[in-house]
This record gives C-alpha cells, structure tokens and sequence, in this order.
C-alpha cells in the first residue's frame, strides 16, 4: 500500500484552517460559559453563607447584650435594695432633672432677654429657634 501526500488548492486550505479555527473558538466559548456559570454558582453560594454567618453572629450578639442588661438591672437592684440607697439614688436623679431644668429656663430666659434687646433698638424679631 501507497501513501500520497495529496495537497489541496490553496483556497482549499484557507476554508480548511477557518474551520479548525472556529471549532476551536466554539469550543474555548463553551469553556467560558461553564466557567461564568461555576463562577456563579460559588458566588451565590458563598453570599448565602456569608448572610447565615452574618445573620447567626448578629442574633448571638444581641442573645449576649440581652444577658448582660439583665445581669447589669440584677446588680443595679442589689445595689439599691435597702432603703438608704435608694433614697440616694431618687435624690442624684431628681438633681439630674433640676439640671436640665435650670439648662432651660437659662436658654428662654437669655432668648427673652436679646428678644427685649431687639424690640428696644427697633429690630424686628424672628421666630425662636428649636
């Protein structure tokens, strides 16, 4: 048996190697999707489990400041359980509320002032602020 070596016209050959060309590109573009489409599937995936991570340290956190109000509100109530105490701690909270009191009454009683200082002088008046 013979082998020839047969050549195709050179037209021939152009339409040959554009086709291998293109089988080629079809197949590195199927590549590329199944790549995007894992690609998305590991994101997507990877997101879900960042949002149940996230999700789960959040109502821990929440669990564990709850527990320590409740420790905190038991030691507050130890604290101020005998009679004295809590006469103390009724007068600090009530000079707490003369304070914001006199706050106040300083902060109208200063705009009243510049109020009468400007109708003396002839200027007209705007509205109080806050």
């Amino acid at each position: 048996m013979e082998t020839k070596l047969l050549d195709l016209p050179d037209s021939n050959k152009e339409a040959v190697y554009q086709r291998m060309i293109s089988e080629r590109q079809n197949i590195a573009a199927g590549y590329t999707a199944d790549g995007q489409y894992q690609s998305n599937v590991i994101k997507n995936t990877t997101d879900k489990d960042v949002s149940i991570i996230i999700s789960e340290a959040e109502a821990k956190a929440e669990k564990i400041r709850a527990e320590g109000e409740a420790e905190y509100m038991k030691i507050l109530s130890g604290a101020y359980n005998d009679e004295g105490k809590a006469d103390y701690y009724n007068y600090i909270r009530s000079l707490d509320a003369l304070k914001a009191s006199l706050k106040e009454i300083i902060r109208r009683s200063f705009w009243m002032k510049i109020q009468s200082l400007r109708r003396s002088s002839g200027e007209t008046i705007k509205e109080r602020p806050g």
